[in-house]
């Protein structure tokens, strides 16, 4: 039996503040075990259901006066596997021992203090994007195979036909009409009965699904990190992140897929933006991964900042029954940088969902890249999230850039637009030495920061004086001295003793067909 010290300290309390004031509002909630010593044992084929049920009986027990406790779910993220494996035994194991101590615990054990497991219907590929012209295929054989399964064991633990009583399923997806052609095939689709049956779509819970919007609205002039980090990024089965605007849009159409199929019981994922949580310590998320971790939420992080559209996508569902969802792709556009001289590529980043086949206007001039890790996936892809490159503009001004998608058998959306200035050659707005001084000897680091620069190299600088011959400076250029380029917006080389102290003048240049910037004079000690 429990110890009573074992209920001490602000942790418990917190947990019977959250439920007991749940109940005072009429709301039930699941709570979900995740256990790294369980999951590591497991892992490992050791068959520690007994400590781990012990454990969580804890706070079965703990929690026994509350009348609200709809479900415990069995073991985060832990599907077994459909033999007689010690991994298969171990899943069953707890499982009888949860039923025990949550049905001692429970008001109404056929009711309350169900007992949830998860069940996986993964993405049958390990690749960030999938080709375009392809569907998102969700293994639903597999999660067949996964029910048949669990049945199994159970039966045979329990004596008797039984299912668990609630199947846990995360659900996030890039696409919601191939998600609901593969929940379709899970609860009603063909199966072998010797090996798969559908699962009874009253008893799924999708315990989690979700999406970021950590992408800012285009026509919102300012954008606090707080509030979304405007970097586009995509997270679990491929989901990509959006505007809060997309956000909505996604969640209306996730609700829709469920409703469609029959599951009625789901959780989003979450209710306010755990922004601050990831960003501090110990994680100190940034940049795509802060992207999609930081801004799932239907609210704001600050209370001041209010709902998100999500919110009310939300609550109009749970009072209305029905949800809309949009039937063109939903989709962001960025240019990784303000600034292009003529001749010089633009770098387009898009996320999308719900989509089919895209174009880019003006066109892609190289393949296209995953938007995270840079890797080239394919030289036609389409999918969540990524990065291509257009053809140089050949003049200056502002350009635009288009991004159009189309949904399968769908409408193209009005296109996803962003722009950028042209100019007729890069930008130079400081030069200094490496420590930030504007104060050059002959064997400091000369540190050029500006914008329009060559991110894939071909930069170079030119140094000019009267009576003396040019000197040049580039990757490569047979020196030995460090040059460090790939950047649009900052060039550097070691000096190293090759320019003569005194006046000289800097012409800069990118690579590409555009005029150099310069004459530049700077001074050498």
């Amino acid at each position: 039996p429990p110890r009573p010290d074992r209920y001490t300290g602000s942790q418990w309390s917190a947990l019977a503040d959250f439920v007991q004031k749940a109940e005072n509002k009429g709301l039930y909630v699941a709570l979900h075990f995740a256990s790294g010593q369980f999951l590591s044992d497991y892992s490992n084929n050791v068959n520690n259901a007994t400590q781990y049920a012990q454990w969580a009986n804890y706070f079965m027990d703990y929690l026994k006066p509350r009348r609200n406790v709809l479900a415990w779910g069995l073991a985060w993220s832990v599907t077994p596997p459909a033999d007689m494996s010690m991994q298969a035994m171990t899943w069953r194991d707890a499982y009888r021992q949860f039923d025990t101590y949550s049905r001692a615990a429970s008001p109404n054990a056929r009711i309350m203090g169900l007992i949830g497991t998860y069940l996986a219907m993964p993405l049958p590929t390990n690749n960030a994007i999938i080709a375009r012209g392809s569907q998102y295929l969700w293994d639903w054989q597999a999660a067949q195979r996964s029910v048949k399964g669990m049945r199994n064991l159970l039966t045979g633990a329990f004596g008797y036909t039984k299912d668990p009583d609630i199947y846990m399923m995360h659900l996030y997806h890039p696409n919601s009409f191939d998600l609901s052609a593969a929940l379709s095939a899970l609860v009603a689709g063909p199966y072998d009965p010797n090996f798969g049956l559908n699962p009874d779509s009253n008893r799924i819970f999708v315990n989690e699904f979700a999406t970021s919007s950590s992408v800012k609205e285009p026509w919102v002039p300012a954008q606090e990190t707080v509030k979304g980090n405007d970097i586009q990024a995509f997270g679990d089965d491929n989901t990509p992140t959006l505007t809060p605007t997309g956000q909505s849009q996604w969640v209306g159409c996730a609700l829709s897929v469920f409703s469609g199929v029959g599951v009625q019981k789901f959780a989003h994922w979450s209710l306010y933006d755990p922004y601050t949580m990831w960003s501090a310590a110990p994680w100190n998320k940034v940049g795509h991964d802060l992207a999609w971790n930081g801004y799932w939420g239907l609210k704001y992080e600050r209370e001041a900042d209010g709902n998100k559209p999500a919110y009310s996508t939300l609550t109009s569902f749970y009072q209305g029954g029905s949800a809309g969802c949009p039937t063109a792709p939903i989709t962001t556009l960025k240019v990784d940088n303000s600034y292009y001289t003529t001749g010089q590529p633009a770098g387009l980043i898009w996320t999308a969902a719900n989509t089919a086949i895209w174009e880019v206007n003006p066109p892609q001039v190289a393949p296209s890249y995953d938007c995270q890790s840079g890797a080239n996936f394919s030289s036609n892809p389409g999918g969540s999230c990524a990065y291509t490159f257009t053809a140089g503009a050949t003049v200056t001004g502002t350009q635009t850039y288009t991004f159009t998608a189309k949904a399968a058998g769908g409408l193209p959306l009005t296109p996803a637009t962003a722009t950028s200035t042209i100019v007729g050659a890069p930008l130079v707005y400081i030069i200094t030495n490496e420590y930030g001084s504007t104060v050059l000897s002959q064997y400091n680091m000369i540190v050029v920061t500006g914008n329009a620069f060559s991110r894939f190299g071909g930069n170079t600088l030119q140094f000019t004086r009267s009576g003396y011959n040019d000197v040049w400076m580039y990757s490569g250029d047979g020196s030995g001295f460090p040059f460090q380029e790939w950047s649009y917006t900052q060039i550097s080389a070691m000096l190293g003793g090759r320019l003569a102290p005194g006046q000289w003048q800097l012409y800069v240049r990118n690579g590409y067909a555009s005029g150099p910037v310069g004459p530049i004079t700077i001074n050498i000690n």
